[in-house]
């Protein structure tokens, strides 16, 4: 088996050598430091959120079946959801993605801004996700290119 190529991790690049070198050449990339200055990176904890916005209900995904392609989704406020999924030895298999968050809650727009590698965003966009340590995503393939900030915690792609 051979081993993965690791991706190259450069610092934040003006629009045009982004263009250049990895949206041009579909070239993955992690950019360091482009998002340091939004507040979301202090802000943003699983607490703040049900706290503010605790009430707002989300559709939020449960595995069903054996295989992670199996899910059914459910409506849920944000502070069970952060409840459920805020400590790792007993969090529960539930997934917030793909959901326009900042649509529905406008005044999260405080504290991020768009990137300048970001053309244009559609009115689904961006979206958010939420998940408990150890969640994963079956292999798939989006049809469009990302852009993903990641706020708190890891993820391995």
């Amino acid at each position: 088996m051979q081993a993965a190529a690791s991706i190259e991790r450069c610092p934040a690049p003006n629009r045009a050598r982004f263009e250049r070198e990895f949206a041009g050449r579909s070239r993955p990339v992690i950019l360091t430091g482009a998002i340091d200055g939004w507040p979301a990176l202090s802000r943003w904890t699983f607490s703040w959120f049900a706290g503010r916005h605790g009430d707002h209900r989300v559709p939020v995904h449960r595995r069903t079946g054996p295989r992670m392609d199996h899910l059914g989704v459910e409506s849920m406020s944000l502070a069970r959801y952060f409840e459920q999924i805020a400590e790792p030895a007993t969090a529960k298999p539930v997934h917030l993605a793909g959901h326009c968050l900042l649509r529905e809650l406008p005044e999260l727009w405080r504290d991020i801004a768009v990137p300048p590698y970001v053309t244009r965003l559609g009115d689904d966009q961006p979206f958010v996700f939420f998940s408990a340590a150890g969640t994963a995503t079956p292999l798939h393939h989006d049809l469009c290119h990302n852009l993903y900030a990641m706020v708190h915690g890891s993820k391995r792609f």
